[in-house]
């Protein structure tokens, strides 16, 4: 019998890295901190109609793409950190999220990943960050903001990260 696990201790990396594959050994991954909400990386295939005229009473089918429906939206708490990391001039190696992005250079992307504490594997995945805007506000709340993410490949399971340090 398995035993279900929470979502406590999940973090989001990300590194850039060459677009090959899933990067490998010790890297340079920064977490994004404040993560709140992941979305679902586990879309169902779109389905495509194979029923020939014979049938008479069902239809048939294959499984198509999958299709995760753009850019992904990872709620966070909104900080001056978070801010500074994501757009501005500072994350914890010294260069934002998208000025690493904007200074790519041919064969590199940046690769998120999600690490589960308790499962032997993370998710994986090569991505364009979007610029972090204002987020809605109301009376007595936590300001919380929404990363936009968009995958450019596809996303995979793989052995843990190495993180360097």
């Amino acid at each position: 019998m398995s035993i279900a696990i929470g979502s406590m201790g999940v973090r989001v990396y990300y590194v850039e890295a060459a677009d090959t594959g899933i990067p490998s050994g010790e890297q340079n991954w920064i977490e994004v901190p404040e993560i709140k909400n992941i979305p679902s990386l586990s879309p169902a295939p779109d389905t495509l109609e194979t029923t020939p005229l014979s049938n008479t009473e069902y239809k048939t089918y294959i499984n198509g793409l999958k299709d995760l429906g753009g850019a992904l939206e990872f709620t966070v708490n909104l900080t001056q950190a978070l801010i500074d990391m994501w757009n501005g001039k500072t994350s914890p190696d010294g260069t934002s999220v998208l000025e690493k992005f904007n200074a790519l250079t041919t064969g590199n992307c940046l690769w998120l990943a999600v690490v589960h504490p308790k499962l032997e594997q993370s998710v994986y995945f090569p991505f364009e960050p979007a610029r972090l805007g204002l987020p809605e506000m109301s009376v007595n709340s936590v300001l919380e903001a929404t990363l936009a993410i968009t995958p450019i490949g596809e996303v995979e399971w793989g052995a843990k990260p190495t993180i360097a340090g």
